[in-house]
């Protein structure tokens, strides 16, 4: 990213307001894409998905955090796994989520 550059331009278009009460998250956008899933004999069992999001919004998430995806089709709640990611410069991070059983 260029300095000064309006990081929230990025996702403004296609991101999900996101929350994470533990953090004082509250309405931040971020991109929540679905990725690979496990198919057994047939059935899916499991999916995962990743939040890509500001650096400095979200790079501190850990697997006690309850992340909530507030709307779009992902909307539902989530506890990060592993460690945030850094993408490119480190503006921005991706976080893997699991999305918790209702």
């Amino acid at each position: 990213m260029l300095a000064g550059e309006d990081l929230d331009a990025f996702v403004e278009d296609f991101g999900d307001p996101v929350t994470v009460a533990s953090r004082g998250i509250a309405s931040q956008l971020a991109v929540i894409e679905q990725g690979w899933k496990d198919v057994i004999n047939g059935i899916v069992r499991g999916l995962s998905f990743t939040l890509t999001g500001r650096a400095d919004v979200f790079g501190q998430l850990v697997g006690t955090d309850l992340v909530v995806v507030e709307g779009g089709y992902a909307a539902g709640n989530y506890h990060p796994f592993g460690a945030p990611m850094p993408i490119d410069d480190g503006a921005f991070v991706a976080v893997e989520l699991n999305k918790v059983a209702t």
